[in-house]
């Protein structure tokens, strides 16, 4: 960014996330000139707001509003948007077990994949995230919300498993299926990669760039997963800012495509005529 030009600021995401907001923004320094985006972990959306608030009255244009950070992150916002491309889902507000698996129902008799409105546990698969049917799914859906603690968001939702295809071994454990990420600024793709080192040919893709006008956010993350069919589906998707870049992002060339989307608006601004 530095070489970009493109000013930067940090913040204490933990301070604030305690109600901190001192520490949170004991180092930030001078307010920054022109819009803001945010680049983190992935921040509950009250504490994206508390963070919104807080520097829109320093005077920090936030890109992302809350609203639109939501809109991004959250399953059952995003969801509907993407349903035509993607495959089925439900989902139940709360932890409530017994509500989630009567709406699994509705999917079959399994096996599910679960996660709550923003995260899933796949670092506990296969006992934080898959069930393999409805017997299994309350033990599954508890170990899920224990992993999540104070950062369970929203629900719970349950997807059919589908088989994905797979590529290799991770060289640090695991298997690497076919998977895509692609990212959003203001209605625009300006990144898409193989989300892992080991990945297919990410130009095979079908053209996505209607998501930039479904989504009501700015700057968003979309998730393309590849089946052992050959079927693609939009998994998910979101926050831009909180989600990570894959390996084979450059970062220069990310952050410059943002730059030049917002150069390009203000251009097209100083060159629309004025009232008359």
């Amino acid at each position: 960014m530095e070489a970009l030009g493109i000013p930067w600021r940090v913040f204490n995401a933990s301070a604030l996330e305690s109600g901190d907001l001192a520490g949170a923004f004991k180092f930030f320094g001078e307010k920054p000139e022109g819009p803001v985006l945010y680049r983190g972990w992935i921040l509950r959306p009250a504490d994206y707001a508390t963070l919104h608030t807080e520097l829109s009255q320093h005077g920090c244009a936030m890109i992302t509003s809350p609203a639109a950070y939501r809109a991004g992150l959250l399953f059952p916002e995003f969801f509907p948007a993407i349903a035509d491309h993607s495959f089925p889902a439900v989902w139940s507000e709360g932890k409530h077990v017994q509500r989630a698996v009567e709406k699994a129902r509705q999917l079959g008799p399994g096996p599910y994949f679960i996660k709550d409105y923003a995260k899933s546990a796949k670092d506990l698969w296969p006992e934080g995230c898959v069930a393999a049917d409805e017997v299994s799914l309350p033990a599954t859906i508890r170990t899920l919300v224990r992993y999540r603690a104070h950062r369970f968001e929203g629900g719970i939702v349950v997807r059919p498993l589908i088989q994905l295809r797979y590529l290799d071994e991770h060289p640090f454990g695991g298997k690497v299926f076919e998977e895509y990420r692609l990212f959003f600024f203001q209605g625009k793709l300006i990144s898409q990669t193989a989300y892992d080192r080991i990945g297919g040919e990410a130009g095979r893709l079908p053209d996505y760039r209607f998501l930039g006008e479904r989504i009501a956010s700015p700057f968003f993350s979309a998730d393309v997963v590849v089946t052992e069919a050959d079927q693609y589906f939009v998994m998910e998707m979101g926050d831009g800012g909180a989600s990570s870049l894959p390996p084979e992002v450059d970062p220069s060339e990310f952050y410059q495509a943002i730059q030049e989307t917002l150069l390009a608006q203000n251009q097209r601004k100083l060159n629309s005529p004025g009232p008359v």
